[in-house]
């Protein structure tokens, strides 16, 4: 596990010191570009988020483990409201 490796940057960069997260995205955006990709690191954890809310049923609990967030408030901006949702409300009314 993460503990069991030693100390220091997993991830150096070429003098040694550790990536920054910034460089990370910045890193990613150049490829997705390059692609002919119009979107952001972050928007792509946002997208990876959203879809799987919708496919934990809106668990937010399993969501925020998975995200890696502290708190389930964080995790609701990822549940993205669909029309989907929208659709199985109305419909729960309809039946009621």
């Amino acid at each position: 596990m993460l503990e069991d490796l030693p100390a220091g940057p997993v991830f150096p960069n070429r003098d040694g010191r550790p990536i920054t997260a910034g460089a990370v995205s910045k890193t990613i955006g150049q490829h997705l570009r390059r692609c002919g990709i119009d979107a952001t690191a972050h928007q792509l954890r946002h997208t990876f988020g959203t879809e799987l809310a919708a496919r934990l049923g809106g668990d937010l609990l399993a969501l925020a483990g998975v995200m890696g967030h502290s708190s389930t408030e964080t995790s609701k901006g990822y549940a993205a409201w669909t029309g989907q949702a929208a659709a199985e409300i109305a419909h729960m009314y309809e039946v009621a």
